[in-house]
C-alpha cells in the first residue's frame, strides 16, 4: 500500500506556503456524426432445398472532430512576473480555494496502515470563481510573426489550440451481402458471404516542424502542421449456420464464419496525450488493421421441458491479428520554468529548450499495434428450467483456453466464466437476481508505468432488476447493478504481489418507466 506523510505540512489545513503549481482552463469539444443506408431484398424462391434469397447494401460515412483549446492562466502563478492575478493581489494559494475535507469513507476497504485518506480539497466553485475574477482572456493569433495580445505574452491569460490531442477523423463503408435460406426435413441453415470495404482518413498534428511545411502555423508549442494518413482495405466474410433435429427434443447446431471488429475510432487517429511528469503518453495509430479470426462452433442443445433447455458447446476461434499497447519514443514538447528540472538535466530524456520555458524530450509513446493472433477454444455449458409456481434458474458455465502466435497474452481472455440467476414470472411481475464470475485476465500493456503486463483480478458481481407490468402499454423498470459492491483488483506482470490499482466503483441504480403505442 502507498504510504505518504509530511514533515512540516498538515495535510488538513489550508497552508499559504500550499501555492497554486499549474493554472488552465481547457476545453475540450467533441462532434461526433454518422450518415447511413442500407437496402435489403429478400425473395423467396422454390429451388428444392433453397426456399429464399436474402441480399442488401449497406453504405455508412462517420466523421469525428475532436478539437482542443488550451485555456493557459499563467497570470495566477507564482513564478509568472509580471501579471494579473485574481486572489486579492497576492500569489493564488490552497487557502483561496479550499473546500472540505476528503469525505469520512474515502478509501474505505482500500486504505492500509499510513494510507493518507484525510485531506483538504479545493473547491470547484472557488476555483473557478478565481477564473471569474480575471478579463476576458486573449486569443492566440497563429500567424507567423503575428503581434500577440497582452494575455498571450507569456500566456497569463491566453486561449490557444491544443494541436496534441486534436484530430479529425471520416471512416467509410461501402459493403454488401447475398445469403441463401436452406430447409429440409429436419434440418434448416443459411450460407452466405459479406464484402465490405473500409477507408480510413484522419488528420493530427505534428508539433515542431519546419516554417516551411505545407499547412504549417504558429503555435505556443512552435510550428505545427497536420499530418494526414489514410488506411484501406477489403474484407470477404462468408459464413454458414445449421440446424439439425435429430430427435423431437434434441437439436445440433453448427456455425463457420470469419468474422472482424473495426478498432474504436480514437484508436484509428494519429493524436497524442501526454504525461509530462512521467514523460510518457498515448496515442492512436492510423496504420491500425482490425481484429479479424475464423470463428467454428458446435452446441447440442436438449429441450427436455416447456421453457427449459440443457446445452452443451464447443467454440473454436483462429485469430488472425489482435491489438495491444506498443511502445515507441518519440520527441514531444516539455513545459517547464526551471532548467534545473531532472527531466530536463538528464542526458538520457535528450531534452532540447525550444522556445521560453519550453523544451523537446524523448517521451516514452504507448500506441495500439497489431500483433500476430492466436487460437482461443473452449466449452460452453446453459441450464434453463422453471422450479415452481413462476420460480425458475438459469445457469451457465465458459471454460476458455487460449494460446498466443507472438508470446503476448490474448486480451481479456478469463479461463472460467460463470453466471448464475434465480428468477420469478407471471403475467404482472419479473424478477431476476444474478451472481456473475469471471477469472483474472490480461488487460493490456500500461503505457504510463514502463510497458509493463497489466492484469484485472477475478471479479464478482451480484446484480438485480425488477419489470412490473402496469397495462399492456406500460411499465416501470429497475436495475441494480454491483450489489454486493465488490472490489476490483489491477496488478502487474502476472503477480499479484505487485499491486497495480485498486477501484470500487460502488452500485449503481437505474428506475425507469417504458411506454409503447
Amino acid at each position: 500500500m502507498p504510504r505518504v506523510s509530511f514533515a512540516d505540512i498538515d495535510p488538513e489545513t489550508a497552508d499559504d506556503e500550499m501555492v497554486l503549481g499549474w493554472a488552465s482552463n481547457n476545453r475540450f469539444i467533441n462532434d461526433d456524426s454518422e450518415f447511413y443506408v442500407f437496402a435489403d431484398l429478400d425473395w423467396e424462391v422454390d429451388f428444392g432445398a433453397l426456399t429464399s434469397i436474402k441480399m442488401g447494401l449497406k453504405h455508412t460515412d462517420h466523421d469525428r472532430d475532436v478539437n482542443v483549446t488550451y485555456g493557459q492562466r499563467r497570470a495566477l502563478l507564482s513564478w509568472t512576473a509580471p501579471g494579473l492575478t485574481a486572489c486579492d493581489g497576492h500569489v493564488c494559494t490552497l487557502a483561496d480555494v479550499q473546500g472540505g475535507l476528503t469525505p469520512g469513507d474515502f478509501l474505505d476497504g482500500i486504505a492500509g496502515s499510513g494510507t493518507l485518506r484525510s485531506y483538504l480539497q479545493a473547491s470547484q466553485g472557488r476555483i473557478e470563481g478565481v477564473y471569474a475574477g480575471l478579463p476576458p482572456a486573449a486569443t492566440w493569433d497563429s500567424a507567423f510573426g503575428a503581434v500577440q495580445d497582452a494575455g498571450c505574452i507569456g500566456l497569463l491569460n491566453c486561449n490557444h489550440f491544443g494541436p496534441l490531442e486534436s484530430f479529425t477523423l471520416n471512416e467509410k463503408t461501402f459493403g454488401g451481402y447475398v445469403m441463401g435460406r436452406f430447409e429440409g426435413e429436419g434440418w434448416r441453415g443459411n450460407v452466405g458471404v459479406r464484402v465490405v470495404q473500409t477507408k480510413v482518413d484522419t488528420s493530427a498534428w505534428l508539433v515542431g516542424v519546419p516554417v516551411n511545411t505545407p499547412g504549417a502555423v504558429n503555435n505556443p508549442f512552435g510550428v505545427i502542421a497536420p499530418n494526414a494518413q489514410s488506411k484501406e482495405y477489403t474484407d470477404v466474410l462468408p459464413s454458414l449456420n445449421f440446424s439439425f433435429d435429430l430427435t423431437d427434443d434434441l437439436v445440433l447446431r453448427l456455425a463457420a464464419g470469419r468474422v472482424m471488429a473495426r478498432p474504436d475510432y480514437a484508436q484509428m487517429a494519429g493524436f497524442v496525450s501526454l504525461t509530462p511528469t512521467l514523460l510518457t503518453g498515448s496515442g492512436g495509430n492510423p496504420d491500425l488493421d482490425p481484429y479479424r479470426a475464423n470463428q467454428f462452433d458446435a452446441s447440442l442443445e436438449w429441450y427436455f421441458a416447456p421453457q427449459s433447455v440443457l446445452a452443451a458447446a464447443y467454440f473454436y476461434k483462429d485469430i488472425s491479428t489482435y491489438i495491444v499497447q506498443g511502445g515507441n519514443i518519440e520527441r514531444q514538447p516539455l513545459e517547464t520554468n526551471n532548467p534545473a528540472d531532472p527531466r530536463i538535466t538528464n542526458a538520457a530524456n535528450n531534452c532540447v529548450a525550444s522556445g521560453p520555458n519550453l523544451y523537446t524530450c524523448d517521451y516514452r509513446i504507448g500506441r495500439p499495434v497489431n500483433v500476430p493472433g492466436g487460437r482461443v477454444q473452449g466449452i460452453e455449458f446453459s441450464y434453463q428450467q422453471p422450479i415452481w409456481n413462476g420460480f425458475g434458474v438459469i445457469a451457465n458455465y465458459t471454460y476458455s483456453d487460449g494460446e498466443s502466435d507472438s508470446g503476448v497474452p490474448i486480451p481479456s481472455l478469463s479461463k472460467h466464466a460463470y453466471n448464475l440467476t434465480g428468477y420469478y414470472e407471471n403475467e404482472r411481475l419479473s424478477v431476476r437476481l444474478s451472481y456473475n464470475y469471471r477469472s483474472e485476465f490480461f488487460a493490456d500493456y500500461d503505457a504510463e508505468r514502463g510497458f509493463r503486463a497489466l492484469y484485472v483480478d477475478e471479479t464478482t458481481s451480484l446484480d438485480g432488476s425488477l419489470n412490473i407490468t402496469l397495462t399492456k402499454n406500460a411499465s416501470l423498470t429497475f436495475d441494480a447493478i454491483n450489489l454486493a459492491d465488490e472490489r476490483i483488483e489491477e496488478y502487474y506482470d502476472d503477480d499479484k504481489g505487485r499491486p497495480a490499482r485498486f477501484y470500487l466503483n460502488g452500485r449503481t441504480f437505474y428506475a425507469g418507466v417504458r411506454l409503447s403505442f
